[in-house]
């Protein structure tokens, strides 16, 4: 919900979020996987959205981080995110991205600037 009120519609209908709808439409399924971890977090209100920019196999694509909890999404239009996090799996990684105020209430950027 977060990453629909901050970037719109263009992006959580995107052909790269399918994974993410499927899991919503069947949550018990195991696949699609959907991929996240726990960080050390002591703040359980902590909430931020990041873009990432590493590790590179994951650039582009959106962290989400609710208190402990870390999900990752893909950029609009990145088909192979979820194998590229597969491959990912079990080795350690230093995240880093550009952090994004999270949404008090919709903003879609995404949808604004694809107007302009």
């Amino acid at each position: 919900m977060a990453v629909f009120a901050k970037f719109g519609y263009r992006v959580v209908l995107n052909a790269a979020f399918h994974v993410v709808r499927d899991k919503i439409r069947q949550p018990d399924n195991d696949s699609p996987p959907l991929f996240g971890i726990r960080v050390a977090q002591p703040d359980s209100n902590y909430r931020a959205l990041t873009i990432l920019t590493a590790p590179t196999n994951l650039a582009g694509g959106i962290a989400v981080q609710m208190g402990c909890h870390v999900v990752f999404l893909p950029a609009p239009g990145d088909l192979t995110f979820y194998d590229r996090v597969a491959h990912h799996t079990g080795h350690t990684a230093t995240l880093r991205g550009h952090v994004v105020s999270w949404p008090i209430e919709p903003e879609l950027l995404y949808d604004q600037a694809q107007r302009s």
